[in-house]
């Protein structure tokens, strides 16, 4: 059986290469388009394989996600996105940060694949609610989400901490290149840590 996150991969892909190629998505109308045909794509998927409430849950996940990180990019049509938010389209909500951590803790802690699904999307980068000044509290939560989800959960992808801690010792520039050089790195092994998690789903270790 697929697991909900096998569905969303394509997705989480095709937004990495905004993220660290953004010159290949210069055009708005084609990568918004891209994104809502794999988000329909995945929601299909899902539902032949999962409960209902599980694929809508999975769903307003990833479309919170998408949301967040297309405003978070360096790409010129920015303005364009916030303008017609996907998760306003979709679910009449602009501001979706809060819910999403509100549905996470509505999830049965047995239901890991959905859990898989929200986890993986604060791996990803979604900070939702949390500003960069709640950098150490969201680093807590991710941590604790791990621990609800099978072993090999718990070291992918490293021991890194996933957001950037702050820094009262620093100058606000010296915050700023500090902060751009660790999401470059990230940035960077992003696209290796999902080719290497989608062979771990190949072979049986994250199946749900």
């Amino acid at each position: 059986m697929m697991s909900l996150l096998n569905c969303y991969l394509p997705l989480f892909r095709l937004v990495t290469t905004l993220l660290t190629q953004p010159q290949l998505h210069e055009d708005y109308a084609v990568f918004r388009s891209q994104c809502i045909e794999l988000l329909e794509q995945a929601l299909c998927e899902s539902e032949l394989h999962h409960e209902q409430q599980e694929c809508e849950d999975a769903y307003f996940a990833v479309v919170l996600y998408l949301d967040e990180r297309v405003l978070c990019s360096t790409i010129p049509w920015v303005k364009e996105w916030r303008a017609a938010l996907l998760q306003k389209h979709y679910f009449n909500i602009s501001v979706g940060g809060e819910e999403f951590f509100t549905r996470l803790d509505t999830l049965d802690k047995t239901n890991t694949p959905l859990r898989m699904v929200y986890l993986f999307c604060l791996l990803m980068g979604f900070h939702g609610k949390y500003t960069q000044q709640d950098a150490q509290l969201l680093q807590q939560r991710i941590d604790s989400e791990r621990e609800c989800l099978p072993e090999a959960w718990r070291q992918w992808p490293n021991e890194a901490n996933l957001v950037e801690p702050g820094s009262g010792t620093l100058s606000g520039n010296q915050q700023t290149r500090k902060k751009l050089r660790q999401r470059k790195g990230l940035l960077l092994s992003l696209p290796l840590f999902i080719y290497a998690l989608m062979l771990a789903i190949g072979s049986g270790f994250f199946t749900g």
